[in-house]
């Protein structure tokens, strides 16, 4: 069964609905957005899984390593049953298997299969700060897209729905105006000036939106910090690989 874009809208990017405030921020087209987000592109890839139940969902993963280590989150495929990522370059599908995952982090550790020499993103030497410009870059709506904004708080906690697993609570998160959308989640926020420009902060994760009658508008994004991401990825290398000796 594919899932219908709403509902797919809700899986692929965890969404917190509250009462009308404030919109997100409107950024003007930035040339140094656009180029930190062309920095990292190269090593995007687009994720699709078939959870158990048949529902297909998508959302975004980064290329960690030249042979095909991907991060992403654990509620694009918390219970998969295959895995395929896209837009390598040569325009067809890999497979992909699940090394890896950590629930309460939301994050999650995939290897491409028989992949070699990929492009991959670089990561930020130093921790997101408030006010920082940054643009989130993922696949919303199934399209590769940008959306500029500004780091607003750092050590955020937010409970936010999938509808697979239910509430599920994420601490120590960055919050941004940049509109994240459906689609994203596991896409990189990148940092548009400075000596990291063009190098990633964070892991998109959630967006929170208001409701008018029928209509939603984005209001807040949210990301885990590069830095407790990766550490959190090699944790899941360490006890996938202490599993498979012992196996």
């Amino acid at each position: 069964m594919l899932r219908s874009m709403l509902v797919i809208s809700v899986a692929m990017t965890a969404v917190a609905v509250v009462p009308a405030g404030p919109a997100a921020a409107v950024h003007k087209p930035d040339p140094a957005a656009k180029r930190a987000a062309q920095a990292v592109i190269p090593g995007l890839v687009y994720i699709q899984s078939q959870l158990s139940d048949g529902v297909i969902v998508g959302g975004t993963g980064m290329v960690l390593t030249r042979g095909g280590e991907v991060l992403t989150n654990y509620h694009l495929v918390h219970d998969e049953v295959t895995v395929g990522v896209f837009d390598l370059g040569d325009h067809r599908v890999h497979h992909a298997h699940v090394v890896g995952v950590d629930a309460t982090h939301d994050v999650a550790v995939l290897q491409i299969e028989q992949v070699r020499d990929l492009p991959i993103v670089h990561l930020a030497h130093d921790p997101a700060e408030i006010g920082q410009a940054v643009v989130a870059v993922g696949n919303g709506g199934g399209r590769l897209g940008e959306h500029p904004g500004r780091i607003t708080g750092t050590g955020r906690t937010l409970t936010a729905q999938d509808p697979e697993a239910g509430p599920e609570t994420i601490r120590g998160l960055l919050q941004t105006d940049a509109r994240l959308t459906p689609g994203d989640s596991g896409g990189p926020l990148v940092a548009t000036t400075g000596p990291d420009a063009g190098r990633v902060v964070g892991m998109d994760t959630a967006g929170l939106f208001v409701r008018h009658g029928e209509r939603t508008t984005p209001v807040a994004g949210y990301a885990i910090p590069i830095e407790r991401a990766l550490e959190i990825a090699r944790r899941i290398e360490d006890r996938a690989s202490t599993d498979q000796h012992e196996a």
